[in-house]
């Protein structure tokens, strides 16, 4: 009997857990999870634009391989799915990429240069540096951080996630080495 009447003194009453849920909801609609609102009562940073799919193919000069030696690359590719937070309409873009750096198919550290043609016509122009390591399965992931130098968003930080299967690995074993890979993307720009 007296353990029945600690239980009962240490949970709130139903009526109370009521409420507190009921509050919690409520908050819930009126500042939806990643509203501008919810965001700015946060203290967090707005996100302007969310990018959750896309794809690119990416070409070096000359292919990598298992030594680290300096790379071009040009990249294509686009995004698609956008959600935008702003009083921006954006919901893709066509990018190109460029850039340069020591890597090899294991690692390498690189600098770039991406162009975004947004669906609205406005262009936005990325600088961003990022390391390349490749996963015990051989797939790599690249998480690149960079700024908006100029065009739409210009100041924001961007971040954009690669994912390069491990289908051309056999190919970094070959005296031209690896020329291109591809693989899907995500961005998001945060200001």
């Amino acid at each position: 009997m007296e353990k029945h009447r600690r239980d009962a003194l240490s949970r709130p009453a139903k009526s109370t857990r009521l409420f507190i849920v009921s509050a919690v909801i409520g908050m819930g609609l009126q500042f939806p999870v990643g509203s501008p609102a919810a965001a700015a009562s946060s203290g967090g940073s707005l996100t302007t634009v969310s990018c959750p799919v896309g794809s690119q193919f990416t070409t070096y000069q000359p292919g990598l391989n298992l030594t680290s030696r300096y790379v071009d690359y040009v990249a294509h590719g686009t995004l698609a799915a956008c959600l935008s937070s702003g009083s921006q309409d954006v919901k893709g873009a066509k990018f190109t990429t460029t850039g340069s750096g020591n890597t090899s198919c294991l690692s390498g550290d690189v600098t770039e240069k991406s162009v975004y043609h947004w669906n609205t016509g406005a262009t936005s122009v990325v600088e961003s540096r990022f390391k390349i390591n490749l996963k015990p399965n051989g797939t790599t992931v690249v998480v690149s951080t960079g700024s908006v130098v100029s065009g739409l968003f210009a100041g924001a930080t961007t971040v954009q996630t690669k994912i390069l299967p491990n289908t051309g690995l056999l190919a970094c074993l070959s005296p031209q080495g690896m020329t291109g890979a591809g693989g899907p993307v995500s961005m998001t720009v945060t200001g």
